[in-house]
């Protein structure tokens, strides 16, 4: 009868055993992954899309932009070279790329060469206009832009197709309810709107991984953009000086408008994807200018005519009255309208 009882307690004990097994070998590793999958569905995110890393530290020249001119070469050199950089794609073997990487993180080198940490204000002239047109019409008299999307924000870039129009529309959607919900902006919530651009199609270049900043250097024309290294330091920079400077600023207030082109043309300079900076980046100024119950940027027909002519306005350095003015004029375009 002992002998029996012991025999239960021996099988109850295997049992218990297996059971404790089954449920650390088995149980546990698949809550863990379901709790993950969780984690990353209530952030919001895909860490697969947004915080996927680097693969490849060194930087490389985009396919489409193979050629290196001259000129390009001698303003890099000059940024660049005492870190011991001579092309935008070439690292010399003798170099410690974590120590470089954390010294072009510290000086964020292009910061300095557009001078993006500085002040700028509006034309001469163009205030007055702006009084008259924008602060003298009631705000319920300009159109609600948010019910009407397609025809006033996202119509007044080049449409390539219907996916085209619903990842620009769902880019401004994700910066303009960022602004609405937080006043500020991160870094994490500008590489959200860029993925948030191909929430419909995926984009056809390997190297644009939605959310993503860019691990190849891109070009400008010959404008320098930023190195890769320096990117995400880069838009902390220009993120805590929108957060500080602009938001603070009134509704409607002509000096929002021009502290929001600024972020706008640095933004476009430091180039932080491989594509989708452009449509990104207005839809960042349109989602600004909303935000402080000022209507978007209406895109004039002759640049939808001549891109290039658009593309210009860029140029140089700093931000200058050409740029904001042009800007500040197809800003007031939709209140006249």
């Amino acid at each position: 009868m002992a002998q029996r009882e012991a025999t239960k307690k021996d099988t109850a004990s295997q049992a218990s055993h297996t059971q404790y097994a089954i449920y650390w070998k088995v149980v546990l590793p698949i809550a863990a992954v379901l709790f993950a999958i969780f984690a990353m569905k209530k952030d919001g995110t895909s860490k697969q899309t947004i915080d996927i890393e680097h693969k490849n530290p060194i930087p490389s020249v985009h396919e489409h932009s193979r050629t290196i001119s001259p000129s390009y070469l001698q303003t890099f050199v000059r940024v660049y070279g005492g870190y011991g950089l001579e092309r935008p794609d070439f690292i010399p073997s003798s170099a410690d790329i974590d120590t470089l990487k954390r010294q072009l993180e510290a000086d964020t080198p292009i910061i300095t060469y557009y001078n993006i940490l500085e002040p700028v204000v509006a034309p001469p002239g163009i205030e007055d206009v702006w009084n008259s047109v924008v602060l003298g019409r009631p705000y319920d008299e300009i159109p609600d832009y948010t019910e009407a999307v397609h025809t006033s924000i996202i119509g007044s870039v080049l449409i390539e197709n219907e996916d085209d129009f619903t990842g620009q529309r769902s880019a401004f959607l994700e910066a303009f309810g960022t602004l609405q919900n937080t006043d500020s902006i991160t870094v994490l919530n500008i590489r959200k709107v860029h993925a948030a651009l191909y929430i419909s199609t995926p984009p056809p270049d390997p190297n644009n991984i939605p959310g993503n900043i860019r691990s190849v250097h891109a070009f400008i024309g010959n404008d320098l953009t930023a190195h890769i290294f320096e990117i995400e330091s880069a838009l902390t920079i220009l993120s805590h000086q929108f957060n500080t400077e602009c938001a603070p600023l009134p509704t409607k207030s002509l000096d929002f408008a021009v502290c929001a082109m600024r972020f706008y043309h640095s933004y476009e300079r430091i180039h932080p994807f491989t594509d989708g900076n452009g449509r990104t980046g207005r839809a960042w100024l349109n989602a600004m200018l909303l935000w402080k119950e000022l209507p978007p940027l209406h895109f004039k027909s002759e640049w939808l005519d001549n891109p290039v002519l658009y593309h210009d306005l860029f140029l140089g350095g700093q931000v200058d009255e050409k740029f904001l003015r042009e800007h500040l004029e197809a800003v007031m375009r939709n209140v006249r309208g």
